[in-house]
């Protein structure tokens, strides 16, 4: 497991957590969202997590990163 922490590139997940926590607030903090846009925004809210870190999976399985 110790690996797979050293395989992440510690700047881009800090950007991509920013940005995330940057949508997540707006999308709280603003108005209800109805229709395609709040249908969109909520999927990204849900869905880009669990992308995000299917992807730090595969490039370390695919030994990419990390240690070599």
């Amino acid at each position: 497991m110790g690996d797979f922490w050293a395989s992440i590139d510690r700047k881009k997940l800090a950007i991509n957590v920013i940005g995330y926590f940057v949508i997540l607030g707006l999308s709280q903090a603003g108005p209800p969202m109805d229709g395609t846009l709040g249908v969109a925004i909520r999927a990204y809210i849900w869905l880009f997590p669990i992308y995000y870190l299917v992807q730090l999976f595969l490039a370390y399985r695919r030994g990419s990163g990390g240690e070599q």
